[in-house]
Formats: C-alpha cells, structure tokens, sequence
C-alpha cells in the first residue's frame, strides 16, 4: 500500500467516524486529491498490471521510451494498434504504467 493510498483510507475513516462535521468538505477535498495523485502516478509492473481494459501509457526498455497503448485483459497484455499489420500488436519489454484519462469533450446543456 503507497503513502497515499493509507491516507486516502485514513480520511475516508475520519469522515465515516465524524459524520456531517463542518470538516466533511475539506476532508472529501483531500481523498478526491489524493485519489488524482494516485491515478496520475507510474506504476511498476512488477507491483500491478491493470485490472480491466484500458487506454494506458507505457515506458518500454531501455529506451524508456512512451507509447500510448491498450491493456488487453482477456490476453494480459499491453497492445498497439498496427494499420502495416492491420492489427493489435504486444508491446514487450514494459517496466511501467498508468492510465490515461478520457480526452476532453464539451458539455452539453
């Protein structure tokens, strides 16, 4: 368990214990921070692959070079899309992760 991941359960007991305080806000503002900083960080793969399909970025190699690629979770692997092989192709030789969020797009009212 990260740092962040033990405070983010912390104030999450803090505000389950101290029900509708005047402090409910500030604490919602630190787990919903806390919870950024953790979706935003690299993670290992030797710590932990994605647990569903997503849209991932990856340092592979030596290179450390960036890939912006797909976590297939049905064959446990990362995946770029080839149009030469018309295909998803494995990325070897990954040492990191992390998610990337949904592009921006405009609100309709």
């Amino acid at each position: 368990m990260t740092n962040r991941e033990a405070a983010i359960e912390w104030f999450s007991m803090l505000k389950k214990k101290f029900v509708k305080t005047e402090y409910e806000g500030y604490l919602d503002l630190a787990i919903s921070a806390l919870e950024k900083q953790e979706q935003d960080r690299w993670i290992p793969v030797t710590d932990r692959l994605p647990e569903k399909d997503c849209k991932c970025r990856v340092t592979e190699g030596d290179f450390k070079s960036v890939i912006d690629c797909c976590w297939n979770n049905h064959k446990k692997q990362f995946e770029v899309w080839s149009y030469y092989h018309v295909d998803y192709v494995p990325i070897t030789n990954v040492t990191a992760w992390k998610s990337i969020e949904e592009p921006y797009t405009e609100e309709k009212a």
